[in-house]
């Protein structure tokens, strides 16, 4: 619309576009991927019963949802269609998305696990044996529990668990652990 311009299919763009990233872009990303999904959503510094007020607090993370979930599917894109396209930056694209994201998770601390919300979905469809194999070490350590605590909502309490069981289930959906 206008001057501006927008993706409709990142699945289409990448096979476009593929051939025109280097290494250095993909180091940029990988550099920039980790310091935006490991950002802790600063409501998580007030307590429960004003976490849904946290923008009359000013406290809004540094970087939008719409950034952290562009990079999520990037992530999504160069973990399934990297090796099946002319991309000559990466030799194992799954291995540079599996490090990413384990690094991810296993930097975050409660709060920020579940600053990701919505967007532990597609890291989990990005690298669904990282994903598993990191939540099951934040079940042994406790990490997980921040997901149970509830917080006062408009209407009712609310607590962050959807979003990990929709990244759990969204693995068991895939073929391979269909059986």
């Amino acid at each position: 619309i206008g001057s501006k311009w927008r993706l409709i299919s990142h699945a289409d763009s990448w096979v476009y576009l593929a051939k025109y990233v280097t290494e250095n872009d993909l180091k940029s990303f990988e550099e920039i991927a980790k310091l935006v999904l490991t950002e802790t959503n600063p409501k998580y510094g007030l307590d429960p019963e004003k976490r849904y007020m946290a923008s009359f607090y000013n406290a809004r993370p540094k970087y939008s949802y719409y950034l952290k979930k562009g990079i999520c599917e990037t992530l999504v894109v160069l973990s399934v269609l990297a090796e099946n396209y002319e991309f000559s930056a990466l030799n194992k694209p799954k291995m540079f998305v599996d490090r990413i994201i384990r690094h991810i998770l296993n930097l975050a601390d409660t709060n920020a696990l579940r600053s990701l919300g919505q967007n532990l979905s597609l890291l989990a469809e990005a690298s669904p044996e990282v994903f598993v194999n990191e939540i099951l070490i934040a079940i042994e350590d406790k990490r997980v529990m921040g997901f149970f605590e509830e917080e006062r909502g408009f209407l009712s309490p609310s607590n962050d668990l959807p979003n990990l069981l929709w990244a759990l289930e969204s693995i068991a959906w895939m073929p391979e652990h269909l059986t």
